[in-house]
């Protein structure tokens, strides 16, 4: 069975529930006439849409804080090792300039 769109006049099958061309609801009457937009209120798919001051707010979203920065895992051993190679460096110093200081005596 094919049906005819109310509103734009094109032919459809007759299981679709929509018109292809227009998107109206086929086989619903509206009294306004077929000119006016369809009324999907009274449609079991469609819903009255609420007017913009019953609109409800979008929720603003706060950006995300920026994330701390990270140290490299290897900054701290570099750092252990120059203090120990100085300790090192000063003892073997220290060490040196008793000896040499003892053997001058």
């Amino acid at each position: 069975m094919e049906n005819r769109c109310q509103r734009c006049g094109t032919s459809a099958a007759g299981d679709q529930a929509f018109c292809a061309r227009c998107g109206a609801v086929l086989g619903m009457v509206d009294e306004a006439g077929a000119d006016a937009s369809p009324n999907l209120a009274a449609t079991m798919v469609g819903a009255k849409l609420p007017t913009p001051a019953q609109a409800p707010r979008p929720a603003t979203r706060r950006p995300a804080p920026p994330a701390a920065p990270t140290k490299a895992r290897g900054g701290n051993t570099l750092m252990i090792l120059l203090a120990v190679g100085l300790v090192a460096v000063l003892l073997v110093g220290s060490l040196l300039l008793l000896f040499f200081l003892l053997g001058r005596g």
